[in-house]
């Protein structure tokens, strides 16, 4: 049968073919503005104004690194929207097409409605072929969900976070040694000035005043290479997130180690989860598949791959554990020296103590904060390492 193409059917069909000429021309998932296509700024990157606020506000926390890096990275964040783009392109193939498709089924009811055969044949086949575009894009956005291009990037956000997390714990680290030195140097100026007094009335020598202010110097240049390493830190911290070096937000401290999950860790029950996340037994499985060539070869690397991450993973728990054991030896020594200080502290307001021994026992609670704090970012540094582990991201020698 030869159908009578009408003036609708037509211009359906053209409309069709402008669909799949233009339908790389769609809008960025990120790098929106507000308004763009009728969304705003939080609702194009996929968030809730409430988190977006917060993402976008004066401050960087701990928490929020993974969707910083995400969104705001440069490299990260455009590899993202150019993926997304080519996503985008097809969704909206496929809802341009529906909406044609529905038009089309309209016509057809009413070619059938009045009798018009033909142009209900027509419209008929029409629908049948959008359908099978439709179909046709709908497993194109599955395939490309798959490709390895994506695990590609989701692998590479992954480790630009890590590192980033390693850097925002590195500036927490340099920022309570800095603090701690900061009171320290202030206790070594007190100790100098009394020695200086102690020599002028024959109390202390001239050893005694070199050796104070020795301390003093080294104190004071320590926090100048301190205070130049948590600017270089902060420089990059910033950069990878997405920020101006000249910007100037809140860097909030990272979270103290909760030693709960400590328990839930099991590398021998954790281990199955790792080798389903890691990437480079999942990029081997991939090869694997794609191949029948040497099988054997690649299950026995397979293999030894497992067991290698199996060492790395309890190596990584067993860190954990000796940090954990330095964390609590520390906390006790800190505890102790709170106690101390809080004891000199009475003693030296009723004359119990004297200048040099008040000092002292300030030097001392100091050091027992500082390797206090010291031990709690360590471990806290180990528990993620080993939870990055789990997620997949380890290397495999």
């Amino acid at each position: 049968m030869r159908f009578k193409i009408s003036k609708k059917t037509a211009a359906l069909t053209a409309a069709v073919m402008m669909i799949q000429i233009s339908a790389a021309s769609v809008l960025p998932v990120y790098g929106a503005e507000p308004g763009l296509a009728g969304q705003t700024a939080a609702q194009a990157a996929g968030y809730d104004e409430a988190t977006w606020a917060k993402l976008t506000d004066q401050t960087m926390e701990y928490d929020e690194l993974g969707d910083l890096v995400k969104n705001f990275n440069p490299d990260i964040s455009e590899a993202w929207s150019s993926y997304n783009d080519s996503q985008k392109s097809m969704q909206n193939m496929i809802d341009e097409l529906a909406r044609y498709r529905d038009n089309m089924k309209d016509l057809q009811k009413d070619a059938k409605k009045d009798g018009q055969y033909d142009d209900y044949a027509q419209y008929y086949v029409q629908v049948a072929t959008l359908n099978a575009y439709t179909e046709v894009y709908r497993n194109a956005i599955k395939t490309f969900d798959k490709m390895k291009t994506k695990r590609q990037l989701v692998q590479a956000e992954a480790q630009v976070t890590n590192g980033v997390q390693q850097l925002m714990i590195g500036y927490q680290s340099i920022e309570a040694q800095k603090q701690n030195l900061t009171e320290l140097k202030s206790m070594y100026d007190a100790m100098y000035k009394l020695t200086t007094q102690q020599q002028a009335l024959g109390m202390a020598t001239a050893a005694d005043v070199l050796t104070a202010q020795k301390n003093q110097l080294s104190a004071q240049s320590s926090l100048q290479s301190l205070q130049s390493t948590e600017d270089g830190l902060k420089r990059s911290l910033l950069l990878m997130t997405g920020w101006n070096v000249t910007d100037q937000p809140v860097i909030e401290a990272i979270p103290h180690a909760d030693q709960n999950r400590i328990a839930s860790m099991n590398p021998d029950n954790d281990l199955a989860k790792a080798i389903g996340n890691n990437y480079t037994l999942i990029a081997a499985r991939h090869a694997k598949a794609k191949g029948t060539k040497n099988t054997d070869m690649k299950a026995r690397t397979a293999e030894e791959q497992e067991q290698q991450l199996a060492i790395v993973l309890k190596n990584l728990y067993q860190d954990v554990l000796a940090k954990q054991t330095a964390y609590e030896t520390a906390k006790t020594g800190y505890e102790s020296g709170l106690l101390s200080k809080q004891a000199a502290d009475t003693q030296y307001q009723l004359g119990m103590l004297n200048e040099a021994q008040y000092i002292g026992s300030n030097m001392t609670y100091i050091q027992k904060k500082a390797a206090y704090e010291a031990a709690d970012i360590t471990l806290f540094q180990a528990m993620e390492t080993y939870d990055w582990a789990v997620a997949g991201n380890v290397a495999i020698e």
